[in-house]
């Protein structure tokens, strides 16, 4: 994995397909502070013979730090709002790079942050539909 994308399609633990979710924080950030976004995506049922419906949600929820920021990749966080199906997950990609020279170390200030969520109806003729929902909150740093 390049440390320039986190690229984790992270499967969910059975209890969160099952719908037993840990419970929500609800976090709201000031917008000049940090940002607060949510990516979803619904899928159909199971087909009459058993082929699931697996869907990613078309367009990534994003975040663009405003100017003279960066997001800090340090305070990143994810939360789980559903978690339905028999398969889950959500992909995060760090974008729009700056690089930071101070004469010690070089690294680069993440500008955008991109977001989106994976999911499968359940198992089985006609299943049920499924759903992915997840919250990614994170702070900003001064930009140089």
């Amino acid at each position: 994995m390049n440390d320039r994308t986190l690229n984790t399609l992270l499967a969910v633990p059975t209890a969160l397909a099952a719908g037993v979710l840990p419970p929500t924080g609800g976090v709201t950030v000031a917008p000049e502070t940090g940002f607060d976004i949510v990516a979803t995506v619904s899928t159909g049922p199971s087909s009459a013979d058993g082929v699931r419906d697996c869907r990613t949600s078309p367009e990534p929820a994003t975040a663009q730090a405003p100017d003279g920021l960066a997001i800090d990749r340090q305070t990143v966080k994810v939360e789980w709002l559903n978690a339905r199906g028999s398969d889950n997950g959500y992909h995060i990609t760090y974008d729009d790079h700056v690089a930071v020279t101070d004469g010690v170390r070089d690294e680069r200030r993440v500008m955008r942050i991109a977001v989106t969520t994976h999911a499968c109806s359940f198992k089985g003729v006609r299943g049920n539909s499924g759903r992915s929902t997840v919250r990614v909150t994170g702070t900003y740093v001064p930009a140089p």
